[in-house]
């Protein structure tokens, strides 16, 4: 079976080579007829759209990149570039309506850097409102993206109200939250890092495991205290006395 991946890549190599035969021993006219003839190569479009861009023809990069996305809408990373281009055209001739559009897509395909874009654009908005109404449409967007993107938003937004709701529903990221959230929230951070252990170590069944799980009560330590990270140790202990291994890996936390 042919791997089409490969051979697409072997043809665009090629193709990239006869493109320096003819830009070094050819005209410029031939150089850019071969160009136009070969724009189902990503190599060959990119290359025209940076030559547009340079030459501020942004209205040829708009068609060009559109063309781009119709063509290799299989292709979701071609996609993408395609609308970058496309994206800095709209921005060189101030098409703000046509930018923010641009950028939002770009941000739910997983582009979080258009976030910053799309905030300017919406300047002359209440930014609260902007900001919520953004939250709101990632919740319920079921896009791959979408969660990625929440969790970015919410970071470069420092909300802090959202990443405690965030962690209470996904407990396995409490260890990467904890630090920004125990002060302001201390006892519902401390309940859901000890909900959290509790269910690693209730899926734990071997030596390597269990120092994992030794691992996380060595950090619960600086969220909930010593003497809540004893408690903790102690109940574990009395859980699971008949894993033995577990227990002796319990007994060095210090």
């Amino acid at each position: 079976m042919v791997d089409r991946s490969s051979s697409r890549y072997e043809n665009e190599e090629l193709q990239r080579l006869m493109f320096q035969i003819i830009e070094q021993y050819g005209t410029q006219e031939e150089a850019d007829q071969f160009i136009y003839e070969h724009l189902q190569l990503s190599s060959f479009r990119e290359h025209l759209l940076k030559k547009y861009l340079q030459t501020e023809n942004y209205h040829k990069v708009i068609e060009v990149a559109i063309d781009g996305e119709k063509n290799d809408k299989q292709f979701p990373g071609l996609v993408s570039k395609w609308k970058k281009f496309r994206y800095l055209a709209y921005k060189f001739l101030v098409l703000k309506e046509e930018q923010q559009k641009l950028a939002k897509e770009l941000l739910f395909e997983g582009n979080f850097e258009y976030y910053h874009e799309l905030k300017e654009l919406a300047e002359t908005e209440n930014h609260d409102e902007f900001y919520a109404n953004l939250k709101q449409e990632l919740k319920t967007r079921q896009g791959r993206h979408s969660s990625y993107i929440f969790l970015e938003l919410i970071k470069a937004e420092n909300d802090l109200e959202e990443m405690l709701e965030y962690v209470k529903e996904n407990p396995r990221f409490i260890e990467d939250y904890a630090g920004k959230l125990v002060k302001p929230f201390k006892e519902d951070v401390a309940k859901i890092y000890k909900q959290y252990i509790e269910s690693v170590a209730s899926t734990s069944s071997n030596r390597r495991d269990y120092q994992g799980v030794c691992h996380k009560i060595k950090r619960y330590k600086k969220i909930a205290g010593t003497e809540i990270q004893r408690e903790l140790i102690n109940e574990l202990m009395s859980l699971y006395r008949k894993r033995p291994a577990f227990i002796d890996e319990l007994g060095k936390i210090r």
